[in-house]
């Protein structure tokens, strides 16, 4: 049977005679200028492999043929070159070896090539020397010239084994090899005497560093398999672990044929073939993002997801095939994390293992403590096995049992007993999930307070949950549209939820304790975690803003609650929580400070127990959605927020945790007055104190409230002594972020109608990109705006020609009184030019563009907020949209991350009775928003 690989070596070789079968004659320019044509026509065709739907693993092997018909015809070149040199033959043999994964036969598009010059031992080093140079000189230089990025290295015989010794990379790399051209019989004695030394290797040592080694990577791509923005490479159950798996297979047994998983009682022969199609579907994700960035890539970063799912043949809207794709990603790669870490938890087991094990299987030598019967169950070393197949036909119920003993034993679960279950779930009948029993086995689940998450991911993994809640089913892989809640998908979101809540209970230091310790009269309850279940299932995606004005219904949370029996004191306080979930969302995330709003908000919650709830489900939630975005200061915000409003209750006020509001003002303004430069007069410091809003110095620290008074010191000498029109220039301070290429430039001026969008304006300008922004005003009309600045290309610094760039454009804006519209249209252009912003034709955003503009009766003011794709130049359009209609701006807080811009603006309405209702004027901004979120194009605004 003729393999599609045969077929396509074949076409490569036939095409390989008609262009690159050179003789010594044609000169090395031309043989270059053969060899890129021929390059461009052959990946032309590897292409058309993959567009026309041929696997991953086809396409892959497809292009290490390539690489090997181009690099072994090379190779043959330099031999014929050097031996014409020295007028006789190479005085030893040698063979070009393909490492890694070139060595297995699987290189993406654009995959690096990693390569072996191997020579026999025992040849006379000058001699050596001269050949090693003249063969890797004549095959590396033209592979550079061609754009290859080439590991090589080379080794004698012995050499090449010493290395392997010292590090596992070199020796899993080595494990791959295969000879591409050159001495067969070299490379034979290699392979042999390469087995001999794996031979007498600890075997049990280097399965151990392994699988450490695989623990360590999933750690750092986050630990879980369900990332908005996978590493399809390295990421959790990401082609790594498959690999991983290869190479202990290829160690235990010396064939890269995983059927000996099989044939060794280790996995079903159904496993091994489920392994094998995520493996493909992994290879054709990641041949796909080679190609469409034209670069190697494992990313799959948001902004690509869309254009990857549309030439994967994803239909639907842009968000629907990205929500198809990434349901595809996560059921393929989770499937290879479970069988490997499956997998690896055997191989640990292994102690004194003869690498002649046989048909006699691994678990036969794995079990070393007693085993302990219970329920029809075997726990034995830390893990819970069936005693036989027929348990589950028996008795059903054992089904949640078995989740009772791995909470009370603290054990795991064995892979023939996952799918024991999971082969077993239609027997779990409606008639036995409504019985009172079976809920009350879930219920008492539930209530082991800091041992939930276990048992629910295990229950959640093996489809037991959404028979238990069905309801819960619609959460799979949902994706939520948010750009700070975007690191994981709806159901995962609300394991790592449960997760951190465990944590809380649990744990001894941290923002857990913190948090579990905040209130000490109060008691964390165990029913906190159903919030967790029941909130996504009632709200499922995101909602409107105007439903965020008020308490929301919880028809459906209320439906399983009584489902479950809960009493009506539960109820209550479980659905008052969730159903103002997005109101306490709100208030955070406007920054929302003056007491009288903050008064709002505390009436809103009713009382000091319901607050704390709200306090610790909120924290849960988010970190639950993404865990990377509450560093110390998003938590800090939460936290500040919680102590101001709870000071609006009398039982809050005697814990030393609270720090009354007017005292901080009134410490920081000691603090300040001793630190402030001695010139200033202290009537400028009280002035700046008096002429400002609660908000201001709730949300700041004494050494910011001390630039700013710096700054309007200056602004003030400034006006003093200078002209009417000298008086217009803005102070500007520029202070570099530690770590980052970012800066946070203050800006004091005199307020004035459209200040807001004409700054935003002179960043544009001068090609810079707006991260962060915050505006405040004082009393006496002096603004105090703050932005956070950044070059719109990822790892380039603002230089001083930025900058210069940018004092010219504010100075046009604000003093010449010039339009600048041009210049940032410019800008715009530019940027999509160099890459910067644009994706090409296909790009979409893999979120919708959202605008909701709505008047807040509680916070008296009209409310913005906003999503899209941001560009050069977004905020001045936003920002002067809103000038345009009238409205004003009292605050702004806005945040760009992954190319996704977000912001909330609370507007103050400027109009008089004669102008266009406000109704009408909002209807207007949201459109106009819309279409400029929503377009690729630059629309004047």
């Amino acid at each position: 049977m003729v393999k599609k690989t045969d077929l396509i070596f074949r076409r490569i070789r036939r095409h390989a005679r008609q262009r690159i079968e050179f003789s010594l004659e044609v000169p090395p320019e031309q043989r270059l200028k053969e060899y890129k044509e021929f390059l461009k026509v052959e990946r032309e065709m590897i292409l058309r492999y993959h567009r026309r739907g041929e696997s991953g693993r086809t396409v892959c092997q497809g292009g290490a043929i390539l690489v090997d018909v181009l690099v072994g015809r090379m190779f043959r070149m330099a031999v014929e070159t050097c031996e014409r040199k020295r007028g006789e033959a190479l005085p030893c043999e040698c063979s070009l070896v393909a490492l890694g994964g070139y060595g297995r036969g699987e290189m993406s598009p654009m995959s690096d090539i990693d390569i072996m010059f191997l020579y026999p031992d025992g040849i006379n080093p000058r001699v050596l020397a001269e050949v090693k140079q003249s063969l890797t000189d004549a095959v590396l230089y033209p592979l550079w010239d061609l754009g290859f990025k080439v590991g090589h290295s080379s080794r004698t015989v012995r050499e090449a084994i010493q290395e392997s010794r010292m590090d596992i990379k070199s020796r899993n790399s080595l494990l791959e090899c295969r000879v591409i051209a050159g001495s067969m019989d070299l490379f034979a004695a290699f392979r042999d005497s390469y087995r001999e030394a794996l031979s007498k290797s600890d075997l049990p040592a280097y399965l151990a560093e392994l699988i450490d080694i695989q623990q360590k990577r999933r750690l750092q791509h986050g630990g879980n398999v369900f990332a908005s923005e996978p590493n399809i490479k390295n990421g959790v159950g990401g082609l790594r672990d498959y690999q991983g798996i290869f190479w202990a297979n290829l160690m235990l047994y010396g064939t890269p044929s995983l059927s000996t998983l099989y044939q060794n009682e280790i996995l079903y022969e159904k496993e091994i073939h489920e392994f094998d199609l995520a493996y493909d579907f992994l290879l054709r994700l990641r041949n796909e993002l080679h190609l469409t960035q034209q670069r190697a890539s494992d990313e799959l970063i948001l902004s690509l997801q869309p254009v990857v799912a549309h030439n994967l043949g994803y239909e639907g809207s842009a968000i629907q095939a990205v929500e198809s794709l990434m349901k595809d990603y996560y059921f393929h790669a989770r499937r290879i994390f479970r069988i490997a870490e499956t997998l690896e938890t055997r191989f640990r087991k292994i102690s004194g293992f003869a690498r002649e094990t046989k048909r006699r299987g691994l678990m036969a030598r794995m079990g070393r403590s007693k085993p302990e019967r219970v329920d029809g169950f075997v726990i034995q070393d830390d893990e819970i096995r069936a005693d036989h197949e027929g348990i589950f036909v028996q008795d059903p119920m054992r089904m949640i049992r078995v989740f009772a003993l791995i909470q009370e034993r603290g054990i795991g679960m064995s892979f023939e007993l996952e799918r024991l279950i999971e082969a077993s779930l239609p027997m779990l009948t409606a008639e036995i999930i409504e019985s009172a029993v079976f809920k009350d086995g879930f219920k008492a689940l539930m209530r082991h307070s800091g041992r939930v998450y276990p048992v629910i991911q295990g229950m959640y993994d093996l489809g037991i949950l959404v028979k238990v809640l069905p309801e819960f089913r619609n959460l799979h892989c949902l994706i939520q549209h948010d750009l700070h809640l975007v690191r994981y998908a709806e159901d995962i979101r609300v394991l790592n939820a449960i997760r951190k809540l465990d944590e809380i209970f649990t744990s001894g230091d941290g923002v857990e304790r913190a948090l579990r310790e905040e209130a000490p009269m109060v008691d964390l309850k165990d029913w906190m975690y159903w919030m967790f279940l029941l909130y996504p299932i009632e709200f499922p995606g995101s909602l409107p803003g105007h439903s965020r004005l008020k308490d929301l219904p919880v028809a459906k949370a209320d439906a399983i609650l009584a489902r479950f029996a809960f009493t009506k004191e539960e109820r209550d306080r479980i659905l008052t929580i969730i159903g103002r979930h997005r109101k306490v969302a709100r208030f955070w995330q406007q920054e929302v400070e003056d007491s009288r709003i903050l008064t709002i908000f505390a009436e809103t919650i009713h009382d000091f127990e319901s607050l704390y709830y709200s306090f610790v489900f909120f924290y849960c939630d988010a970190w639950g959605r993404n865990p990377q975005y509450w560093d110390i200061h998003s938590f800090a915000g939460l936290q500040g927020l919680f102590e101001r409003v709870s000071q609006r209750f009398g039982d809050g006020t005697a814990h030393g945790w609270i720090v009354d509001l007017a005292e901080r003002i009134h410490a920081m303004k000691k603090s300040v007055i001793a630190r402030v430069v001695p010139e200033i007069p202290e009537e400028e410091i009280e002035a700046h104190f008096h002429l400002l809003p609660e908000r201001y110095f709730a949300t700041r620290e004494a050494d910011e409230v001390n630039l700013h008074i710096l700054l309007v010191h200056r602004l003030l000498h400034r006006i003093h002594e200078a002209d009417s029109l000298g008086s217009l220039k803005p102070v500007i301070d520029w202070i570099a972020t530690p770590g980052t290429e970012n800066y946070v430039v203050t800006i004091v001026t005199w307020d004035r109608a459209g200040l807001f969008y004409k700054l935003a304006a002179a960043f544009s300008a001068a090609g810079l990109n707006i991260l962060k922004a915050r505006a405040m005003s004082r009393e006496d009309h002096i603004a105090i705006d703050t932005f956070h600045v950044t070059h719109p290309k990822s790892g380039v610094d603002v230089s001083d020609e930025d900058r210069a760039r940018f004092e010219v454009a504010i100075h046009a804006v604000l003093v010449d009184g010039e339009g600048i519209d041009d210049r940032i249209r410019e800008e715009f252009e530019r940027s999509r030019k160099k890459g910067f912003l644009d994706r090409g034709p296909a790009f979409e955003i893999s979120m919708p563009v959202r605008v909701e503009v709505y008047a807040d009766p509680e916070l008296e003011q009209v409310v913005l907020e906003y999503q899209g794709r941001d560009h050069i130049g977004l905020l001045y359009q936003v920002t002067k949209s809103v000038s345009n209609l009238s409205f004003n701006i009292e605050s702004v807080r806005i945040s760009t991350q992954n190319h996704i811009a977000s912001g909330t603006l609370l507007l103050e309405d400027m109009t008089s009775g004669e102008a266009a209702p406000l109704s009408a004027r909002m209807d207007r901004l949201r459109d106009r928003l819309v279409a400029l979120l929503g377009s690729s194009s630059w629309i004047n605004p």
